[in-house]
């Protein structure tokens, strides 16, 4: 027995060092574990039951501000609570590009609000819909193929360019016509209005009310008539932009406004898109607390509701115009616009949740909110940044100068020579992208982001407007300088590979119409540049207030004074 104390001993010797190393690595394995549950910071400021919903309900700041504060205070990741749901804000490029490279596929799904049930046929708009399987891989493709394929915008270049044409020589008419009053009256009140009346005072630098129209009319300053015309150019770019989309979708200028007539049904059509995107962009109680969704607070489910009918009630005028058209003796001659794509492509498919009609009026009626008002609102912000800076102007003017001339107007092959130019649009999307906050997504699965556990179910929000002002990637972050992307960012892009730089999202449901949006926003910067002089009265500096909703409105109107660069017979 004394012959193996010796080997007992020795093994116990040997067992306890062992012992010791098990025991820290099931503590390490253990910490590890634990590190791996821990969640982002919560934001502080929580209220029972509506968690933080009512940071982000008040008018005092828009909810892009209110969240950049947070991720000062508690970092570029962090927790809110929304009622009953979580949501994860993410504020910088580098945890962006983590989300959608290694939890792409946990990322497609986006959460069921009320504005996409009552304003998106109970979820059929493929953009707002929740589910990133089969029906919205198929819309998709569809759209793809019918409309925002590079060899389908090719072919529907012809609309962009004569739309922007047709608009540029209206507003070189009025001008004309201006002219051609102030030689014979020495009136100095008469105006020539585009779209609904609107009491609006003249002025001496102020500013004007109610712009519910675009209005050109002889100005005076000091006493002196200028032979510029004052032009309000929010409802000038809305109608060219809406134009373009409808007449690509539905076969027809529907916004065909002029002097001669009131356009009420152009503008019936606008004023729903533009209360669309206001409610898709609201925080609203019954999302975040649904069983006080019959209370309705604030009234925002009625007046959705009433929205959708006045939205549901014109799109179906054109379906049915298109249903007539292809019967028999209806005329149809095989020109399809988008909306007969969608006919044909959807007869005899079998959507399980959704027939084709409600498919065809819910597709069309997102590429016309989404293709028409977006551009619209960013052309806005561009031309905005450059009456603040007006070296810029000069620039890009000295650009088309030099590679167009003042001979012509501009091509389409012109903007591939316009490097500066193409900056421009790019500076702008990353001070004022159409929608300053991404859409939400609803995770999927469980992940571990920047370290931090986010259990499946939670909505992740991305801040665009705190990722593309960072100060540690974007020197002078709040400075308009176009000049960077011709330096030191040449090689960035807007397409959702450089997660700096996302004004159009990333990832799989990344915003389609990337490529249109470009050549649109483009082009017609191009041509008003080229063709107008333009500033502001008495050189003032334009007000730069942002709106609350889903797209990033000026808040106020963009009235400035415009005069032709090119000969007269250049604008006919």
């Amino acid at each position: 027995m004394e012959f193996f104390f010796p080997h007992i001993n020795t093994a116990i010797a040997g067992l306890i060092p062992l012992l010791v190393v098990l025991y820290y690595v099931g503590v390490l394995l253990s910490r590890s574990k634990t590190l791996k549950s821990i969640p982002p910071p919560e934001a502080g400021g929580a209220w029972p039951i509506i968690g933080h919903l009512h940071l982000l309900g008040t008018s005092v700041q828009l909810p892009h501000i209110t969240l950049g504060a947070m991720a000062d205070k508690y970092g570029p990741i962090f927790t809110l609570r929304f009622g009953m749901h979580r949501a994860v804000v993410v504020s910088n490029s580098k945890i962006a590009k983590e989300c959608f490279t290694t939890y792409g596929k946990a990322l497609l799904s986006r959460p069921k609000l009320l504005a996409s049930y009552h304003l998106g046929y109970n979820h059929a708009m493929f953009g707002f819909a929740p589910d990133g399987g089969t029906y919205w891989r198929e819309l998709r493709k569809i759209v793809s193929i019918n409309l925002l394929g590079s060899r389908q915008l090719g072919l529907l270049e012809h609309v962009r360019v004569s739309e922007t044409k047709t608009s540029v020589k209206k507003l070189h008419k009025l001008w004309t016509e201006r002219e051609t009053s102030s030689r014979s009256s020495s009136n100095t009140e008469i105006e020539y209005r585009l779209g609904l009346y609107t009491d609006r005072r003249r002025f001496a630098g102020g500013r004007s009310a109610s712009p519910v129209a675009w209005v050109v009319s002889p100005v005076v300053f000091d006493g002196r008539r200028s032979r510029h015309v004052l032009v309000e150019m929010k409802q000038w770019f809305a109608d060219l932009t809406m134009n373009v989309m409808v007449k690509i979708v539905v076969g027809k200028r529907y916004f065909a406004v002029d002097a001669d007539g009131d356009g009420k049904e152009g503008r019936q059509f606008q004023k729903v898109f533009k209360d669309f995107f206001y409610f898709m962009g609201l925080f609203l109680v019954g999302d975040a607390i649904p069983f006080l969704q019959w209370l309705d607070l604030g009234g925002h489910e009625k007046a959705m509701k009433e929205a959708f009918k006045e939205m549901d009630s014109l799109i179906s005028e054109f379906l049915e115009e298109h249903r007539r058209r292809r019967e028999p003796g209806g005329g149809y001659k095989g020109d399809q616009d988008f909306m007969d794509a969608m006919l044909s492509t959807l007869q005899g498919r079998d959507f399980a949740d959704f027939d084709a009609e409600t498919i065809s009026k819910a597709t069309c009626l997102n590429m016309i909110v989404a293709g028409g008002d977006t551009p619209s609102v960013i052309l806005t912000w561009a031309l905005s940044l450059l009456m603040n800076n007006r070296h810029v102007l000069k620039k890009a003017q000295e650009e088309l100068e030099l590679h167009v001339g003042k001979e012509r107007q501009v091509e389409v092959s012109d903007i591939n020579k316009l490097f500066y130019l193409q900056a421009v649009i790019k500076e702008t999307l990353r001070l004022y992208p159409g929608s300053q906050l991404s859409g939400p997504r609803d995770l999927t699965e469980d992940c571990t982001i920047d370290g931090y556990y986010i259990p499946k179910g939670t909505r992740l929000i991305q801040n665009l407007w705190k990722i593309q002002r960072d100060p540690k990637i974007w020197a002078d972050p709040l400075e308009f300088r176009p000049e960077r992307f011709l330096t030191t960012h040449k090689h960035v892009d807007v397409n959702g590979l450089h997660f700096d730089l996302i004004p159009f999202g990333a990832g799989r449901r990344a915003c389609p119409g990337i490529e249109y949006s470009i050549q649109m926003l483009n082009f017609v910067l191009a041509t008003l540049l080229h063709g107008f002089e333009i500033s502001t009265p008495d050189n003032m500096l334009v007000d730069m207030t942002e709106s609350a909703g889903l797209i990033n409105k000026k808040a106020t109107p963009l009235e400035v004074l415009v005069a032709p660069r090119l000969a007269p017979a250049l604008y006919e």
